[in-house]
């Protein structure tokens, strides 16, 4: 029994070869290691992401990628790079490339596509640590820092990523009402092939909350926090739809495809 190479999409090879070349013996793989069309399985499987994600030594991230035949590793063939002789201690001559910083516009704002989508975000916030290949390198994160190659990134100017999850999950001084709205807030604008995923592709960090702040879980809000949860509304109703199929009570923030999460007194929304 077996996987022939060549019936695998290029991405799967690629994090495949990755993988063997770090020298780990196990890779997970969401669509490989869960059947797809079997509820059950994804049920009892999917329940488990929390613990397999942050045990997870490394997590490899197609993070420019638009799907499974894209791959993992992009060109840095629109690099224009100099090269430079230079005498070594010994006067032997040493040559160095250089090349211009990348901006990361797209890492920063949340445009490369795997940014855009919802089961995503929390494979990436339960994660030790993550290496997003994206466009022209790879930007590295973990539970203390993100950096790319050309050093352009820093914690100043990256979205929020494991760094800040880690930080603000482990505190107590009452920080873990915002972060779940700055979560909820980056979740609402990403996007789900199916409706009834939106409370499993959520469930791996509501777990992690749970696990942090003893509170009960209502249906995407925080019994501990009901107050200032409750306070979600409508931003825009000519975008507002509401799902096919019941999911969630009316005063719940996932009864609605856009809420935004706040003080309404001021309209300072905390999530979207």
């Amino acid at each position: 029994m077996g996987i022939e190479w060549n019936t695998l999409p290029r991405t799967f090879q690629d994090a495949i070869s990755f993988t063997f070349r770090l020298g780990c013996q196990y890779l997970w793989i969401d669509s490989l290691c869960v059947i797809q069309d079997q509820i059950d399985d994804w049920r009892m499987e999917g329940s488990k992401m929390s613990e397999i994600y942050s045990n997870a030594r490394l997590t490899i991230a197609a993070t420019a990628s638009s799907g499974a035949a894209s791959g993992c590793f992009g060109s840095n063939s629109r690099f224009i790079s100099t090269e430079y002789t230079y005498p070594a201690a010994d006067g032997s001559p040493q040559n160095v490339c250089v090349r211009t910083k990348s901006s990361h516009s797209a890492w920063i704002y949340g445009r490369l596509p795997l940014l855009q989508r919802g089961w995503a975000l929390q494979e990436r916030l339960l994660s030790p640590r993550v290496a997003h290949f994206v466009e022209k390198e790879v930007i590295f994160e973990c539970r203390t820092t993100t950096d790319c190659e050309c050093a352009t990134i820093g914690q100043d100017n990256h979205v929020q990523g494991i760094s800040d999850f880690s930080r603000s999950l482990a505190t107590e001084d009452g920080s873990s009402g915002q972060l779940w709205h700055s979560i909820v807030e980056d979740y609402a604008r990403r996007r789900l092939s199916f409706e009834k995923d939106v409370f499993p592709a959520l469930q791996g960090i509501a777990k992690q909350f749970h696990r942090q702040t003893k509170s009960i879980y209502l249906a995407g809000l925080w019994e501990s926090n009901i107050i200032n949860d409750l306070l979600w509304y409508c931003p825009d109703l000519s975008h507002v739809t509401r799902p096919q199929h019941w999911r969630a009570p009316s005063w719940s923030c996932k009864s609605s495809s856009r809420i935004q999460v706040g003080n309404l007194a001021d309209r300072d929304p905390l999530c979207s």
